[in-house]
């Protein structure tokens, strides 16, 4: 079971151009989680699985893992699109959680910062960051809250992909789908003090790095960096 799902995930990151952190959150929902259950049944082939073998993994996420109804209808849908896979390029008969309806997940409404804590998150940033990574924090904080960048979008973000003389940059949404945002005055001159405090910045790959610049080749800035820069310079919401 474990050679089809390298399978597709190499589908889903050539043919579907999924980023590598979604292809991860397959491979976890699959591979730590329905493959062992399904082992524990003595189910070990593809063919072999039932709708109620999806049914009763469902119910053991429920009742001994303690998922929440969200969790589990992420899980169910890396499931399902795992076998339709299957079933479209493999050769399956059938897809066995097809019918199996998602659990309700109630609506949650977004929460936004106010003006002000987004000027209390700046304000912050530049009192409370360190000296070596401030132009990075401030980067990272401005980019987030004038663009609405996914935090994957601005990992990814690429100094080919920035246009200073039209103050903007082109990001690739899911889908492998292109798209240009334009930059207010402020983000502009943040991304710009912070790739100038490098002294060969034009020989950068990824915009951002997980350390402070000396004149090294950028490394990929991982998600968690960013997390914790805004939980270190953290307010309220």
């Amino acid at each position: 079971m474990r050679k089809e799902l390298n399978r597709f995930l190499h589908y889903l990151e050539v043919e579907k151009g999924y980023s590598q952190g979604t292809i991860e959150a397959y491979q976890l929902d699959i591979e730590k989680g329905l493959i062992p259950f399904l082992h524990q049944q003595g189910k070990f082939g593809v063919g072999e699985v039932t709708r109620d073998d999806i049914r009763a993994y469902l119910d053991y996420l429920t009742l001994e893992r303690g998922n929440s109804g969200v969790t589990r209808a992420r899980k169910l849908a890396a499931i399902k699109s795992f076998f339709n896979y299957l079933v479209e390029n493999e050769g399956l008969e059938a897809n066995p959680a097809a019918s199996i309806k998602s659990p309700k997940i109630p609506e949650k409404e977004p929460v936004y910062l106010t003006e002000e804590e987004c000027i209390r998150l700046l304000e912050t940033i530049a009192r409370k960051a360190k000296p070596q990574v401030r132009g990075r924090d401030m980067a990272i904080a401005v980019l987030l809250l004038h663009t609405g960048l996914r935090v994957s979008e601005l990992t990814n973000l690429k100094l080919s992909n920035v246009d200073f003389e039209r103050s903007q940059i082109k990001i690739t949404r899911k889908g492998n789908k292109e798209q240009y945002i334009h930059l207010n005055s402020e983000a502009v001159r943040a991304l710009a003090k912070y790739l100038h405090s490098c002294p060969h910045y034009m020989r950068l790959i990824t915009i951002l790095m997980s350390m402070p610049c000396h004149g090294k080749m950028a490394v990929h800035l991982p998600i968690r960096v960013i997390r914790y820069t805004i939980l270190q310079n953290s307010i309220e919401n």
